[in-house]
Order: structure tokens, then sequence, then C-alpha cells
């Protein structure tokens, strides 16, 4: 005969159940959902409150005329020209024949047609 106990047999030793009890996963589980739907009214509250600031007034009437807020006017950009146009001196810069240095006999011309001679240049060299 054999003096090896099993474990089941020990009075003293007590086993504890395995996982989680069923009422600790439920009042989890309630408690979460709880609280989700708890975020979601208070989102949905705030999110009403901001539309009606920013919407017309319960009366019909329209938001006022936009006004100076730190001395900065609320207005629209202005997209119909969205690059900046040069200068009138130095659009004539680029488009007009002029000396440059003339004891050096150094001239401009206009931009489009050195253009057209460095690709004048290049068909010539190929």
């Amino acid at each position: 005969m054999s003096h090896v106990s099993q474990p089941d047999s020990n009075p003293e030793v007590r086993h504890a159940p395995e996982g989680l009890s069923r009422p600790i996963v439920l009042t989890a589980l309630f408690g979460t959902i709880a609280f989700a739907v708890l975020l979601c009214i208070i989102a949905s509250v705030l999110m009403h409150h901001d539309r009606r600031a920013l919407g017309p007034t319960p009366d019909g009437r329209a938001l006022g005329v936009p006004h100076d807020v730190a001395e900065i006017h609320e207005t629209l950009f202005r997209t119909a020209d969205p690059v900046p146009s040069l200068p009138a001196a130095q659009r004539r810069a680029l488009d007009e024949y002029r000396w440059v240095d003339r004891d050096a006999g150094i001239v401009a011309i206009p931009v489009g047609r050195a253009i057209e001679l460095v690709l004048e240049r290049a068909r010539a060299t190929k």
C-alpha cells in the first residue's frame, strides 16, 4: 500500500473554482454597457447644444454679420487668384528687351524668347 494521498482526498486543501463566477462577469458586462450608454447620452446632449449655438436662433433669425475678433476680420479667403501676381515692374522686367550692362554688352530678353533660344540650341546639338 502506498502512503501517498490523492490531492482531492485531503480535507485541509480547498480548491477554488476555475474561471470567473457568473455574477461577476454579468455585473462587469452590464456596468460597461450602462457606462457606454451614459457617454452616448452626454455626447448627444453636447452636440445638440453646439448645433443650436452655431445655427439660426430659435425664432428663425439668421446669425448676425461677422464681427471683428481680436482685430481679425472674419471673411472668406479669396480663392479666385490662388497664385499671387507679380507687380507691374517685375512683370515688365520679365517681358521686355533691355540693357543690363551697356558697357559690357549684356542685354536682358523676355523669358519666353530665352526659353525658345535654349530649346533651339538643344535641338541643334542633338
